[in-house]
Parts: structure tokens; sequence; C-alpha cells
């Protein structure tokens, strides 16, 4: 891990110096200054990771320094430094989030230790921080594609991630809604903080208030203990509501006054408690007839749908199926530690040509499943699921290739197949592949290309 960055605040020199020594031998990078407002500058204009301040100060106090530290992002760790007789004020701060705080006068090696667990905390979150950022671009990888359909997709997602309002995603079942979700909160300011995610279709109607907003013990029979709700959960992070479309409507109008006024009281509680939570919303209905129907809160709707997103289906993306082909048999193998499986034409023919109506889920399952089946070997139409082994007659099974020239075969077989169904037109037929014309007209002087060389001719110029 690399050396921490610390800010060092203590107006009394004597007391300055030989801490900031101290902590420079302990391996911390420290800025350290004298009174509260040159602090408050640095805050504002550098990251730290530790703040150690004295709460008395010139200038601007030490629990102000404090509040101040709480609202930056990612927020440091504070420790304060109190004479005895402040140290009311130094138990306040820490039940508002201040990490630690050592009376004076200490012992050198007694702050050391102090801080040092406060370091270990942080490197802790930095790396569950770098973690988040490797996760989310694995999450950008499995929302992949090249056609316009899927760089619109990431497009909004990005939009979507770089503001702190409700979206809703919409989308058929396997679309990559969950995904996507994900991506949005770990591309956000609140990555470091919580993402909650609550299935709203398997809450029973009766544990809705209990599930979301807790309970406190004894609020009813088998309320052992005191339970923290979702919403609780989520705080200062993201709440992921999945098949919100299923709620009923009292539900909805519970869950509608929680949203709007960022409070609920739990089961069995008096007191209201308030909470700062972005809400990601997702369903695979058409929320807009609900609301026409009557069975779904036009209220509701309108505050869930700020940023709306559509995920398409992959039959409105075909053209990506070669590409999401290669990367799930490749992802496959790396967590299996085996090579990277191999296609025959007819199982690359069958998983280009097949409708999916389970959308991306789908096709990683049949691949997982074909994968399981071959046992190493390469993969034919014997080893895909039913639904996709009976697009192609098991006579054309044959001959093995490796997966690039497999995939590139049954992109030009289908490319020839969308040609035909646009009777030859070029737009018609990038619009049925779900690409560009220039993208279409790229695929088709490549495989010319590759037709003439064949033919002992050199390529067209």
């Amino acid at each position: 891990m690399p050396a921490l960055k610390l800010l060092l605040v203590e107006d009394d020199r004597i007391v300055r110096i030989p801490v900031r020594d101290a902590l420079v031998d302990a391996g911390y990078l420290v800025t350290d200054c004298a009174d509260g407002t040159s602090a408050q500058r640095l805050l504002t204009s550098e990251t730290f990771d530790i703040v150690l301040s004295d709460v008395r100060l010139p200038g601007v106090d030490g629990l102000s320094l404090f509040r101040l530290a709480r609202g930056l992002q990612p927020p440091p760790a504070v420790v304060l430094m109190t004479a005895y007789a402040d140290t009311d004020h130094a138990v306040t701060a820490m039940r508002e989030g201040v990490r630690d705080y050592v009376l004076k006068p200490f012992e050198m090696d007694e702050l050391l230790l102090r801080l040092g667990s406060v370091r270990d905390e942080v490197q802790f979150r930095l790396r569950v921080g770098r973690a988040q950022l490797m996760e989310a671009s694995e999450l950008g990888q499995q929302l992949a594609g090249a056609t316009p359909a899927m760089a619109q997709l990431r497009e909004r997602l990005e939009a979507a991630a770089a503001s702190d309002i409700a979206v809703l995603l919409a989308g058929e079942t396997g679309t990559g809604k969950d995904l996507a979700a994900r991506l949005v909160h770990q591309r956000s300011a609140r990555a470091e903080r919580p993402f909650v995610a609550v299935n709203c279709a398997a809450i029973p109607e009766n544990l809705f208030e209990s599930e979301m907003f807790g309970h406190e013990r004894g609020a009813f029979t088998g309320a052992e203990r005191r339970r923290a709700g979702r919403f609780e959960a989520a705080d200062r992070g993201t709440l992921f509501l999945d098949e919100v479309g299923e709620l009923s409507l009292p539900n909805q109008a519970k869950l509608l006054r929680a949203i709007e006024s960022s409070s609920f009281e739990p089961v069995g509680a008096t007191e209201t408690k308030r909470v700062d939570v972005r809400v990601i919303s997702a369903t695979n209905r058409d929320l807009s007839d609900a609301v026409t129907t009557g069975a779904f809160r036009r209220d509701l709707f309108y505050r869930l749908k700020v940023i709306d997103v559509r995920l398409p289906p992959l039959r409105e993306h075909r053209a990506d199926i070669p590409l999401l082909v290669g990367k799930f048999l490749t992802d496959i193998a790396g967590r299996l530690g085996k090579p990277t499986q191999v296609l025959s034409p007819a199982a690359a023919a069958a998983l280009a040509t097949h409708d999916y109506p389970g959308n991306v889920r789908e096709l990683l399952h049949a691949l997982e499943r074909a994968v399981a089946l071959a046992r190493g070997k390469p993969i034919s139409l014997e080893h895909l699921p039913i639904e996709l082994a009976r697009v192609m007659p098991p006579s054309a099974d044959t001959g093995l290739r490796p997966l690039e020239e497999a995939v590139e075969q049954f992109e030009r077989q289908y490319i020839e197949r969308a040609l035909e169904q646009a009777e030859g037109h070029r737009g018609r037929a990038a619009s049925l592949l779900g690409i560009s014309r220039k993208s279409l007209w790229e695929r088709l002087r490549d495989a010319q290309a590759e037709a003439q060389l064949k033919k002992g001719k050199p390529p067209s110029p």
C-alpha cells in the first residue's frame, strides 16, 4: 500500500514539531499547519487520508474541521487531540463520526499505536475502493458491445452515474439491469458506500415495512432484537429496488413517502430516522401502462424515473453476439483455469441465430452448460440447450476450427441473411443488425477482400 497522507493541525509548536517528525518516521506523508484556517484551506484543495487535529485552534476549531472533512469525497478519518477539559466535546464528536481522540499530554508511542489502528482501517477502505473500481470495469465489460445500441446504453449509464438522482432501468429479464445498477453505483460519488439490492417481488406483503424500514425489539411476535431495514443499511449509499413494478399499491405509498421525505419510522419505533439514499429501480414491466391501468402510482413513477434507461434485448443488437460469445468463453475458461473452448461451425451458427428470449443471461448460461458438458472437447450442437441446437440440423456439425474463425464465419452468414431479408438494401440491413451503415460496409469490405485472397486474386483497392 502507498504511504497515507496525513494532515497535522496543532498550534503549539513544541507539540507539533516532534509529532510531525515521529509521524514521518512512521511512514506517513505529513503536511502540518498551526491554525484551523490554514487547515480548512488545505482540506478543500488537497486530498488527505487522515486528519490529526487539536480541538482548540486559532481561527477554525477542530470540531469545525471535522465537520468539513466529513462532507468531503472521500472523507478522511479524523483523530482529535484534546486536553482533559475538552473531553465532552471530543465525546460528542465521536458520536458524529470522529474516529478517535487522544488526551494531552500523551506518550508518542500511544499516539502512534492509536493512529496505527486508524491507518489499518483506511488502508482496508482503499483496498475495497480499488476492488470496486476493478469490479466496475468488469461490469462495464459485461455490458460490452460494439453496436450503436450498446454504445448509447453505456453513455446513458455514465451520465446517470455522474448525477445523484433517481434512475429507472427498464428492460426484459436477462438484459443486465442488475449489472447496470451496480455500474451506476460504482462509477458514482457513492462508490465507497453500501450498495443494497432488494428484490421487491420476493418481499411478502405483510413484511414490507419491516424489510425496508426495520423494526425495534418486541415490535411483533418473534422480533427478539432490533433489526435495521434496507433503507438504513443503504444510508449514504445506493438502494437498488429490483422488480419495483411488483409492489402493491399500499406498499408503493409507503415507499413514496420514504423517498420523498428521506425518512422513515422502523416498526415499533416512536422516532423518525433520516437517511441519505440514492434510489435506482428496475422493472421488466411497462410502468407507464401500469400507471394508466391504475396498477402503479403516477407520483411514484415520476419520482423513480428522473433518469430512465432502457436496456435493449439481445435480438436488437445481434451483431454483438460474436463478441459476447468470445468474452464469455474466455471468462469461463479463466474461472476454471483451462484453455478457452473452441466452437464447431454449426454450434457457432446456432448461437448466432437463436432469438434469446432470456437475453444475455440465457446466452451466458448456454455457454456455461456447453463448457461443462464438453469437458475440454470442442463445443458442438449436442452440448447446447435443445432450444438452440434444433436451429441447425445435426448433419451440419462437421469440422472444427478455432473460436475466432468460427465467430467470423457465423457473423458473415448472419450479415448475408440480413441482406437477403432487406432485399439487398444496406441501410435496412444495418438497421436489422443494430449496427451503423459504416460498420456494415467495413464488414462487407473485409469479407470481400478475404474471398478474393482465397481465389488467388489481390484485394480490390
